[in-house]
């Protein structure tokens, strides 16, 4: 894959097709209940790692959240 977003094949006739990422990949359902499930994993996470006494990697579980639930609104809204 070449930067991620394309992936170039050849046939036998040295024909090139390009695949876009939107071409293969998760459809909105099941990237909605990913972003779920890690939101849901982090929560539990960030409570484990608070009651520990380990605010860094808790905050930092924080942002992973964030990040998380906005990814979650723009697969919802269909912005992404």
């Amino acid at each position: 894959m070449e930067g991620g977003r394309t992936d170039n094949r050849a046939d036998s006739s040295g024909q090139v097709f390009v695949a876009s990422a939107e071409g293969r990949g998760m459809d909105r359902d099941r990237l909605r209940y990913m972003y779920v499930v890690g939101i849901a994993l982090c929560t539990i996470a960030l409570g484990s790692a608070a009651t520990a006494g380990d605010y860094l990697i808790a905050g930092t579980f924080g942002v992973v959240i964030a990040y998380l639930g906005v990814r979650y609104w723009m697969v919802a809204t269909g912005k992404f």
